[in-house]
């Protein structure tokens, strides 16, 4: 979320839960996986220092089921070279991070980091859609204060422990530090 990356390799569109196809122009949040391998948890952790030596943790386990910022999509492209110029143009270099093989390319344009991490969140495979009121709101507000000031980064934008009410019925805590 802090790193180069400005291309989403996918296989597919951005397929809305409406049954809509997006092609340009959303904002999307990144949700850390359920779960991560020990393999993948060891080279995150191995990056991370290297990157961000200054964070407190880098346990990336914690971060497992969480909302850790939101990402705009300017465009879906399904042209290899297109994606590896809009790397370019945000990154000193592509290799790694455009990957030949895949069918549809999102090209990032904007990332906000959410340090109060938002959940825990079931997730879904894909594009879903959240329903938990206070993490909508949370989000929204990232997005209009980066708008205001695009320069800026938030930090906070959420308590940190409100309860989040699921659509089953229960409740609980999100982003506790």
């Amino acid at each position: 979320i802090f790193g180069g990356k400005r291309v989403e390799n996918r296989n597919y569109p951005i397929n809305l839960w409406t049954g809509q196809t997006v092609w340009r122009n959303v904002w999307l949040a990144i949700h850390v996986s359920s779960s991560v391998s020990s393999e993948d948890t060891k080279s995150v952790v191995s990056i991370s220092e290297a990157i961000w030596p200054g964070i407190e943790s880098h346990d990336i386990k914690r971060l497992c089921k969480h909302i850790i910022g939101i990402c705009h999509i300017s465009r879906v492209t399904q042209d290899y070279n297109e994606a590896i110029d809009h790397q370019n143009q945000h990154q000193t270099g592509s290799e790694g991070w455009v990957l030949d093989e895949s069918r549809f390319y999102w090209l990032v344009d904007k990332v906000i980091p959410i340090n109060d991490m938002l959940g825990p969140l079931p997730g879904k495979r894909r594009v879903w859609k959240i329903t938990e009121k206070p993490v909508i709101e949370a989000l929204t507000k990232a997005v209009r204060r980066f708008e205001l000031n695009p320069s800026h980064t938030p930090t906070t934008t959420t308590p940190t422990s409100a309860p989040i009410e699921h659509k089953d019925g229960r409740e609980g805590e999100e982003g506790k530090k």
